[in-house]
C-alpha cells in the first residue's frame, strides 16, 4: 500500500475543498471529462496540499461504433516544503494499465511502475524536476509555470520528465460558464509535444490543450469563472483511492 499517501490523509483532519471538471473535447467533439478536488491540511509542523483527479477521455468513430482513443486515469498528489507534487497514478489505455508512483524526497525522486505483473523501479535527482504534472492543477501550488522560461516536468501520463521552453501567450478573453474571464496563457514547448495552459488571476487553470493518447485534447473548466477558493463546491465523485503496488 502507498502509506506516504494514505497515512498522511488518515492523519489530517478535515479542510474546506475546491473542485473543478473541465470538458473534454477532441477536433470539437466532446470526449469524456476531468474531474479534480483541491485541498489543503495543516499539521503540526506543516501544511500539505493534496491533489486528486479522475480523467476518463473516449472517443467513439462514428462509423466504426467502437472507442478509438481510451484514457483513463486516478491521480491522488500531494506536496509540501515547496517541493513539487509527489503523486500515485494508475492509468488505463487500449494498451493496458499502467500503475505508477513518483514521491519526492529532499534530495532524489523515486519513480516505480507496475504493468502486466512487473515492476521497475528509477531514481531522479530532485533537481531535475521543476514541476510534476499535479502542480498545473492545483491554483495554491508553491510551484508554477508561469515561473519559468524552460521548463522539465515529471508528467503523469507517461512517466518520465519531459522538458522544454515556456513562452507567455499574453491575456485574452475565454468565455467560462456564461461569462467572459480574462486569462493569462502559456505555452510549454515540450518534447511531447506544444501544450497550452490558460489561468485565471487567482490561478485557476481554466482551459488547456494537450496532446494525449495519441489526441489534442481541448479541456475546458465546467461551470462558473472560478471564485475564491473557500467558495468552491466539490464534485460529486468520491474520493481517489491509493493504490497497491
Amino acid at each position: 500500500m502507498i502509506s506516504w499517501l494514505s497515512a498522511s490523509f488518515a492523519a489530517a483532519p478535515a479542510s474546506p475543498e475546491m473542485g473543478v471538471i473541465w470538458g473534454l473535447t477532441v477536433d470539437g467533439r466532446p470526449a469524456g471529462t476531468r474531474e479534480v478536488v483541491v485541498r489543503t491540511q495543516s499539521f503540526a509542523t506543516e501544511q500539505v496540499r493534496f491533489v486528486e483527479s479522475f480523467t476518463d477521455l473516449r472517443l467513439t468513430d462514428d462509423d466504426k461504433k467502437t472507442p478509438d482513443v481510451v484514457f483513463r486515469q486516478r491521480l491522488t498528489a500531494n506536496s509540501q516544503d515547496g517541493r513539487p507534487a509527489s503523486f500515485s497514478s494508475v492509468t488505463e489505455t487500449t494498451q493496458g494499465t499502467v500503475e505508477l508512483q513518483a514521491r519526492c524526497t529532499g534530495s532524489r525522486w523515486e519513480l516505480v511502475w507496475v504493468q502486466d505483473g512487473a515492476s521497475k523501479t528509477v531514481e531522479l535527482a530532485a533537481s531535475s524536476v521543476d514541476l510534476s504534472t499535479a502542480d498545473l492543477f492545483d491554483p495554491e501550488a508553491d510551484r508554477k509555470i508561469s515561473s519559468l522560461t524552460q521548463a522539465r516536468v515529471l508528467v503523469d501520463f507517461v512517466g518520465r520528465t519531459a522538458t522544454g521552453p515556456v513562452v507567455p501567450l499574453g491575456p485574452s478573453d475565454l468565455s467560462i460558464g456564461g461569462e467572459t474571464l480574462t486569462v493569462e496563457g502559456y505555452e510549454w514547448q515540450s518534447d511531447l509535444g506544444a501544450m497550452r495552459f490558460y489561468y485565471a488571476a487567482n490561478g485557476f487553470l481554466v482551459r488547456y490543450v494537450v496532446p494525449l493518447a495519441g489526441a489534442q485534447v481541448t479541456a475546458t473548466m465546467l461551470g462558473a469563472a472560478p471564485r475564491p477558493m473557500d467558495d468552491f463546491q466539490v464534485p460529486g465523485r468520491g474520493e481517489v483511492e491509493s493504490v497497491d503496488l
